[in-house]
């Protein structure tokens, strides 16, 4: 099988352990039309798939070796929902991958960094904790400790 074969069945493809796998692999070194084709039946179903036991790591694939262009549609697919995937069991993963992506886009451009992600997260909270923090603090894991407010 190649990509190609798969086409109109990318969806069902991307929510089986081993059809997951193979779309994977076959990313990585796709050429960009294969990967194109690929995309334009992911984005529709992009928020089944993101929390997808088998589905999430196509779209993190997406995030990570996707276009520009690719990774901004996924953004917008992001947007208004980084709060609720953040807390669901696979769509954490794929916010996790998205805030690495594009940590280092917004490390370019860091005298913008504070806006940047709230446009590319907006989060709607009852609290006054500006999406900022929230977005923030969800990159601090295990890994390190969030510095001291004073």
């Amino acid at each position: 099988f190649e990509l190609p074969d798969l086409a109109d069945h990318i969806v069902e493809f991307s929510s089986d352990q081993h059809g997951s796998r193979f779309i994977q692999q076959k990313l990585e070194t796709a050429e960009p039309d294969e990967a194109a084709a690929v995309f334009d039946e992911v984005l529709p179903a992009a928020h089944q798939l993101i929390t997808d036991v088998f589905g999430n790591y196509v779209i993190q694939k997406f995030l990570e070796y996707g276009t520009e262009t690719q990774r901004n549609q996924l953004a917008n697919e992001l947007k208004g929902h980084v709060l609720s995937l953040s807390l669901q069991m696979y769509g954490c993963r794929v916010i996790q991958k998205a805030l690495e992506v594009f940590d280092e886009r917004v490390k370019a451009e860091r005298p913008k960094a504070s806006r940047s992600l709230e446009n590319m997260f907006p989060v709607k909270t009852d609290c006054d904790i500006s999406p900022v923090a929230i977005v923030t603090a969800l990159g601090y894991g295990a890994r390190r400790r969030p510095p001291r407010l004073r």
